[in-house]
């Protein structure tokens, strides 16, 4: 600050062109836009938003409105992750989401399900709400409800009852039986992201369909057992890859199904 005052005796014009080649650099930043908006419109519009703060406002201020704003567009892209419906390919053990990948299928009667974000109190409604529409949650609840009360009111023979029943189970025979969460993109999980996983558990045995958890880091496994998700999901049902539960619930259903008795009318 001491060679400040040697400036002052300067004229205007040249104070004013020390200032534009002090900003030379910046104004250069220009030419790097539309390179920037192909690749993230969002880091265009962080850095948009920090150079007109840094111009009409000052440089301390710019620059901390620039840090805020660009705060606020990552707990923005991490509340509306997306929740996608991961399928395998074909003879191997990947597995992609089906909505951009058309050779990957899904599993029959498993729904495997992705979250590429953190699991917290900002985003779990948003997460419930996804896991619910893609699982059908609602639909298989709504149904069991419709089903119990006919059951109530009907009386019919136990032979009748039997064949309905065997009925309903080869109508249903694609329904989701099992979900497979992949935990692979989910960073952390806080009480309230691990209180939702709790309710969504107790939800989905409600429904009768199991859940899993595959490829969870130490840190989200603590923080679950921590909060008690442990007496709703056992440790059966926690496995190190999406390969090794869909493996397992497609051998454990194999089973099942071979072991479902006929009965003769």
């Amino acid at each position: 600050m001491w060679i400040g005052p040697l400036f002052y005796y300067l004229p205007k014009c040249v104070l004013a062109c020390i200032n534009v080649t002090s900003l030379r650099q910046m104004f250069l930043q220009f030419q790097d836009l539309p390179e920037l908006w192909r690749i993230s419109r969002i880091d265009f519009a962080v850095w948009v938003v920090t150079w007109l703060s840094v111009v009409v406002l000052s440089v301390d201020l710019g620059l901390a409105v620039g840090i805020v704003f660009s705060m606020m567009t990552v707990v923005c892209r991490t509340q509306r992750a997306e929740c996608s419906v991961l399928g395998r390919a074909a003879d191997t053990e990947i597995y992609k989401p089906v909505k951009y990948n058309s050779k990957c299928f899904e599993v029959p009667g498993v729904k495997i399900l992705s979250y590429q974000a953190p699991i917290y109190y900002g985003n779990r409604n948003f997460f419930r709400d996804a896991l619910s529409q893609l699982v059908g949650l609602e639909d298989i609840m709504k149904h069991e409800d419709q089903d119990l009360d006919h059951r109530i009111k009907m009386d019919i023979s136990t032979v009748e009852s039997s064949v309905s029943v065997l009925d309903q189970k080869k109508s249903t025979g694609m329904a989701v039986q099992a979900v497979i969460l992949d935990c692979s993109g989910v960073s952390f999980v806080d009480s309230a992201g691990a209180r939702l996983l709790i309710q969504v558990c107790a939800e989905c045995q409600k429904a009768g369909v199991q859940m899993h958890l595959a490829a969870c880091n130490a840190n989200i496994l603590q923080t679950l057992s921590f909060c008690g998700l442990m007496h709703h999901l056992p440790p059966q049902q926690i496995f190190v890859t999406v390969h090794d539960a869909a493996s397992y619930l497609q051998q454990t259903m194999g089973n099942v199904e071979q072991k479902d008795p006929t009965i003769w009318v």
